[in-house]
């Protein structure tokens, strides 16, 4: 018999701004939401690792998505008509239209990367984010993953990445 990884994945449709999107979100685990945010050019598969640690998935439900234009999320209907940025709006309006079809109160937050998405996310969102944590983008498993657990329970707090 097959043994297949925990992760699970499925397409979710998204109305932000007068546009619909079709959204790839991977989810893994129960608990406290941990919503995991790639950096610009990326997608969900660099949280392949987190999506599998069982001691993080034990207690969180781990939750990565593809942002429209990225990944397995298409560019909405007719894109070649539109001119394609992904400003700070774009950005945080897509976050919450993903949250709020999921149905996720609060949650901590998980952002690949670069300084400028985790500090725009921890400051235009700290009604949304318990906590936000940042990530190097050549993490590997087990570098962070055992800190996740203490990290999301500071409330409106952004954590430097430690780097290896």
């Amino acid at each position: 018999m097959a043994e297949f990884e925990p992760i699970v994945g499925r397409y979710l449709p998204v109305r932000f701004d007068g546009v619909d999107y079709r959204i790839f979100v991977e989810e893994a685990g129960g608990g406290v939401p941990l919503l995991c945010l790639h950096t610009a050019g990326a997608d969900s598969r660099q949280f392949r690792h987190v999506l599998n640690d069982a001691g993080v998935t034990r207690q969180f439900r781990v939750v990565a998505f593809d942002f429209p234009w990225h990944g397995r999320s298409n560019p909405p209907a007719n894109w070649w008509l539109m001119r394609y940025r992904l400003t700070t709006k774009t950005y945080l309006g897509i976050v919450r239209a993903v949250w709020q079809a999921l149905e996720i109160e609060k949650t901590g937050a998980r952002t690949g990367g670069t300084t400028a998405s985790r500090d725009q996310v921890s400051t235009r969102a700290t009604c949304i984010f318990t906590a936000t944590i940042g990530m190097p983008v050549r993490t590997s498993a087990g570098s962070t993953l055992a800190d996740v657990k203490s990290r999301c329970s500071l409330a409106n707090t952004t954590i430097p990445a430690r780097r290896r």
